[in-house]
């Protein structure tokens, strides 16, 4: 009799525990996940707080119930993510065009829309939510094309950023161009073939922008150096008077005599040599 009092008294404490702990308070809180994206969280709870607000006016007492939580927990950071397709009972025809709707939503948190645009990303997201919820319910058609709407405005809103054009690249420089005229001896006037050599050095320069022609006169050792230098100067103004009675502007053109002292070929002084008495040009410019 001892035994059964015993074994009476130990199934009373059970049940008085178990009874104890069906009252005691559940955690509301548990299973929820802290947010990754405290920006998005400041913008979905006021826009799921005004979802909540929407649908206790209709008398939808549920799902304003259901947007409270998501307002309530946004503003608590936990992780409010939007509803999934298999949460609401919705017409077949219609999961398709919704599942991917909702792939192509998730796709935005992947590429970072909840850090760099929380505020289009949170208006996609309870826009989502209202459209789901009003296809589901199916009956009030101009509350689904607004829902939908609002979405697919607020998706289009995240793009990524146009690359930046490319700088142009830079044209190729032209490299210089080398033209040589040649004098006869003790003379500053212009040959025949040194004038069209001097034409060939004008169609070089009309390919140029900006281009310019620079000119160095030069004698031979045939005479005083101060005589050389005065008869190397007229052999360059010679060509500049050619170049600029030919088109060119003076303003493109650089000119100096340098008499003897840069021979093209080294030789004594007082020797006469052909290849001396010169004048070399060069086009320069893009």
């Amino acid at each position: 009799m001892n035994a059964l009092l015993k074994l009476g008294g130990v199934g009373l404490a059970a049940l008085i525990l178990a009874a104890c702990a069906s009252d005691a308070p559940s955690d509301p809180n548990a299973g929820k996940v802290a947010t990754n994206y405290p920006a998005l969280n400041a913008q979905l709870a006021p826009r799921y707080a005004a979802l909540a607000a929407d649908e206790a006016e209709d008398g939808d007492t549920a799902d304003a119930a259901h947007y409270r939580a998501k307002s309530a927990d946004a503003a608590a950071g936990f992780q409010v993510l939007p509803d999934t397709v298999a949460s609401r009972d919705l017409d077949a025809g219609k999961v398709s065009e919704l599942s991917e709707a909702r792939v192509r939503l998730m796709q935005k948190y992947a590429e970072g829309y909840a850090d760099s645009q929380p505020a289009d990303l949170a208006q996609a997201q309870t826009q989502w939510d209202c459209w789901i919820q009003e296809q589901e319910e199916g009956w009030q058609l101009l509350h689904i094309f607004r829902c939908r709407d609002g979405f697919e405005v607020a998706m289009a809103k995240m793009k990524p950023a146009p690359a930046p054009t490319p700088a142009p690249k830079a044209a190729p420089k032209m490299a210089d161009v080398s033209q040589t005229i040649y004098f006869r001896f003790d003379q500053a006037n212009l040959t025949n073939l040194s004038k069209g050599r001097l034409q060939s050095v004008i169609g070089l320069l009309g390919k140029r922008k900006a281009g310019k022609i620079s000119v160095t006169a030069h004698t031979d050792t045939k005479g005083s150096d101060q005589y050389n230098l005065a008869l190397s100067n007229k052999r360059a103004r010679q060509v500049v008077e050619f170049l600029v009675s030919n088109g060119v502007a003076a303003s493109a053109i650089t000119a100096r005599g340098v008499g003897e002292s840069q021979p093209a070929v080294k030789t004594g002084d007082g020797v006469k040599n052909a290849k001396n008495r010169r004048a070399e040009l060069v086009v320069s410019g893009q």
